[in-house]
């Protein structure tokens, strides 16, 4: 059996077209029956016939610790990201398990182009469900401080059906982009998180109005980013609210 990454909205109607509830109370289906075109736009990533591999985008270290784990409070970071398991039916979006616990993986795309103040777009696209295994695809060099590296780079061959010599090119060609970023600096487009109000930043970090940058001590050092495409704004942890003024600034109202 393999697991369908579905909504509560879309249970019913899966479960009428034959997909059934198994003992981990996730909708699936007979792995024999994946490949069928009904049953493809829910099935994970790796049962896709459209099949794109799963890449690591290294997050440029110019960019370490501006990540919404780091950067919003507990209570507000969880509920972002049950949010993201609800959508995906409680499954690992990559290979459809649900036996474990799930973690959140925070997709970003890349504009290398700087705006006039010389930063760069980092764009929020995709919140993934994914189990702890398949989340460690996506975090090579984190798998290599905690000496799981090798275990990692056998399921990224595994899961993309890859060479040894297809996951060292798809490896160089990532280590080179991240070496091209981390000479840049980052704002961060949070537009696709739909909020009711502003989100609560971590105490540690502070706002200059005179640059709209935020700033932290993180795990990595000293972490500077600006935040854009938030209707509402951000809540500093004296209870002041910062809006976006024209991207990527950003001033108090």
């Amino acid at each position: 059996m393999i697991g369908l990454v579905s909504s509560e909205v879309e249970k019913n109607e899966l479960v009428s077209r034959g997909a059934y509830i198994d003992s981990y109370k996730r909708l699936s289906i007979p792995r024999s029956e994946a490949t069928k075109d009904e049953w493809q736009p829910f099935v994970p990533l790796i049962a896709r016939k459209a099949f794109v591999p799963l890449m690591t985008e290294m997050i440029p270290e110019s960019s370490f610790g501006a990540s919404l784990t780091n950067l919003l409070t507990e209570a507000a970071w969880k509920e972002i990201r049950q949010r993201a398991y609800r959508a995906a039916g409680h499954v690992c979006q990559c290979c459809g398990e649900s036996s474990g616990p799930l973690e959140c993986h925070e997709v970003w795309s890349f504009d290398d182009e700087p705006v006039a103040d010389g930063w760069c777009r980092q764009t929020l696209r995709h919140l993934i469900s994914a189990c702890h295994d398949c989340h460690a695809l996506f975090h090579p060099g984190l798998a290599s401080l905690r000496g799981r590296s090798d275990a990692v780079i056998e399921r990224i061959k595994a899961v993309n059906e890859w060479t040894t010599q297809e996951q060292v090119i798809a490896a160089q060609h990532t280590n080179r982009l991240f070496l091209e970023r981390s000479r840049k600096r980052w704002a961060l487009d949070l537009s696709i998180l739909e909020v009711d109000g502003p989100l609560p930043l971590k105490p540690n970090w502070s706002f200059s109005e005179r640059s709209g940058v935020l700033a932290a001590r993180t795990r990595t050092g000293l972490s500077r980013t600006r935040i854009t495409g938030l209707r509402h704004g951000l809540t500093l942890a004296n209870g002041e609210t910062v809006f976006e003024q024209a991207p990527p600034a950003m001033t108090r109202p």
